[in-house]
């Protein structure tokens, strides 16, 4: 990427110097065999492609045709900083004044996607930048060698739906029904079931698609479907 203009200066003589050697294989080495010439001409393409990608990219930015980002996660951050930085119509010096810092700090920042920056670094850069987001969504997902985690939450989920029941109860049913094997989910969303509404249900029907024909409300039933499934396929 493309960071300052000293760079896009570089890009562009390093852009032409190779369209140069790629014309220059129009009239190849007689003593060079086809297949390396051919080869030779595919690897500047792809840098070619590359480079003019690089320069396409820093002049829409530096020309303020592009505002808004996509950051699919925190560690594409650091390049969205530089990138807004750019179109923002900052230099690297512009945004070391802005902070309080040298230029050649900002240029060991971005050099180094940020990897070193203080925290509380970091939020005067955004602010400098004016950096706002427009949507913050944080998923934290829990690895299968997790799993011990997964289930107490799984299983205090549970709990907070039937405070009549005791994670003694519990934990004793779930070692149960894993022994068993077959139908464990079933039984355990049926024993739930009974305990959420105080009496014995009979269920019709096989597979995924086994109903109560009496129950509690429609969203706890669900739920407590959701739960057993969970619990049974978290280890």
């Amino acid at each position: 990427m493309i960071r300052n203009e000293r760079q896009y200066k570089i890009t562009q003589t390093k852009l032409r110097d190779l369209e140069k050697d790629l014309a220059q294989l129009d009239s190849p080495d007689p003593s060079l065999h086809p297949r390396k010439i051919l080869a030779r001409g595919n690897s500047l393409n792809i840098l070619i492609t590359e480079l003019r990608q690089e320069i396409t990219e820093y002049q829409q930015l530096r020309s303020g045709e592009v505002t808004q980002f996509a950051l699919n996660s925190i560690q594409e951050l650091p390049i969205v900083m530089i990138k807004a930085r750019i179109a923002a119509g900052l230099t690297q010096k512009d945004l070391a004044e802005k902070i309080g810092v040298q230029e050649q700090q900002i240029q060991r920042y971005e050099a180094n996607n940020y990897h070193a920056i203080a925290f509380d670094r970091l939020q005067e850069v955004l602010q400098a930048l004016k950096i706002n987001f427009a949507q913050t969504v944080m998923q934290i997902d829990i690895e299968n060698n997790d799993a011990p985690i997964q289930q107490q939450s799984i299983l205090n989920r549970i709990l907070e739906l039937l405070p009549q029941l005791s994670i003694e109860q519990l934990g004793q049913k779930v070692d149960e029904l894993r022994e068993q094997g077959e139908d464990a989910t079933i039984q355990l969303a049926i024993w739930l079931e009974e305990i959420a509404t105080g009496r014995s249900l009979q269920w019709v029907g096989s597979g995924d698609t086994r109903r109560s024909d009496t129950s509690t409300d429609e969203l706890m039933h669900r739920e407590l479907q959701r739960l057993a499934y969970r619990l049974f396929t978290s280890n």
